[in-house]
């Protein structure tokens, strides 16, 4: 009898593996349908890409905004950070410099971020609600199971209800907040919003960056532990007003500018080592270009990008006429920039 049964078992293994099998793959592709529902939005190619303009050297690149006492008592004490500068600064970059940051730190929080974009082939990236569904996403994937059960009942519920009547109803941007300070009172949050002022703006029928400050004032003045870092250009009435009275930061500290000549120099370096068959790879070429930029960049990033992107897709020979390309770039960067 006892051989029969192990027979039958037996026989019934490879059934079960099978059984076990599906049922992670239905497990599995509910995880996924959850996390679709609560955002589609790629907001690690965002950071990613925004890290890539990181200079390689963390010795010479943001550290100077990792060691300013408004950050630091801000990371210590929580509240709301406001970085501000102007077009091109180099604000995105030194987010994700922070974001990378914090996320390394030892401390016992959890960070999400968002890079706002005004692009209408991305609407989403500028629309209040769909920037909050995105961190709330992040801090799902990132805590224990047990904290987002509530999330995830709600849903289940809207699943079921809407189960004959095609997709699932999105959480509203007053849920997502409330989510997100119920997961506050068990682990200590950050959230980080690269570029507020590409976020949607108020129009007579729709409410933009006004209904971003809502959740972001409501989270501020909460109990639970939230420190929230915020970066924008400064000039626009509606967010200088809400952030003006808030520990701050600005691009034009000096601190900042002295890491704009190791950037120059080292994107540089790396430029003319990669058209060394084609341009005359002297010493002499090389100081030129650096000089050139550090004259015009104005405190620029984005203008020290676009100028060396524009050199590097030159497929001819390139000698002592740096200064004539350099001027050539600042135009067309201009024309782009007064564009957009």
């Amino acid at each position: 009898m006892h051989e029969d049964l192990k027979d039958v078992l037996g026989r019934l293994e490879p059934f079960s593996e099978f059984m076990n099998e599906g049922r992670k793959e239905r497990q599995e592709k509910e995880r996924e349908d959850f996390m679709n529902w609560l955002s589609g939005i790629k907001y690690t190619d965002d950071h990613n890409g925004h890290r890539e303009t990181v200079l390689k050297n963390p010795n010479k690149s943001g550290q100077w905004m990792l060691t300013a006492d408004e950050f630091c008592t801000w990371k210590t004490k929580g509240g709301l950070l406001w970085l501000h500068g102007i077009p091109g600064a180099g604000k995105s970059k030194l987010t994700s410099t922070v974001i990378d940051h914090l996320m390394s730190s030892e401390e016992n929080h959890t960070v999400a971020y968002f890079y706002c974009l005004k692009d209408t082939k991305q609407p989403e990236k500028g629309d209040p609600k769909e920037i909050f569904r995105a961190i709330l996403k992040q801090f799902i994937i990132q805590l224990p199971n047990y904290l987002s059960d509530p999330v995830k009942k709600q849903y289940d519920k809207r699943r079921e209800q809407q189960k004959d009547h095609g997709s699932i109803a999105p959480l509203t941007l007053g849920e997502c907040a409330d989510f997100i300070k119920q997961l506050a009172m068990s682990r200590p949050i950050t959230i980080v919003i690269d570029a507020l002022d590409e976020c949607r703006e108020d129009t007579s029928e729709l409410e933009g960056r006004t209904e971003l400050f809502h959740p972001v004032m409501s989270m501020i003045n909460s109990p639970n532990k939230i420190k929230i870092f915020l970066s924008s250009r400064k000039g626009y009435h509606d967010i200088d007003h809400r952030l003006g009275g808030y520990a701050n930061i600005s691009m034009d500290d000096p601190r900042n500018t002295e890491d704009i000549p190791y950037f120059i120099e080292y994107e540089v370096k790396k430029l003319v080592e990669d058209k060394a068959s084609l341009w005359k790879n002297d010493q002499r070429l090389e100081e030129d270009i650096i000089q050139a930029l550090k004259e015009k960049a104005g405190g620029m990033y984005v203008f020290i990008v676009c100028t060396l992107l524009h050199m590097s897709d030159l497929t001819i020979g390139f000698d002592g006429s740096s200064f004539k390309l350099i001027i050539s770039a600042n135009r067309l960067f201009q024309e782009q920039f007064d564009e957009g």
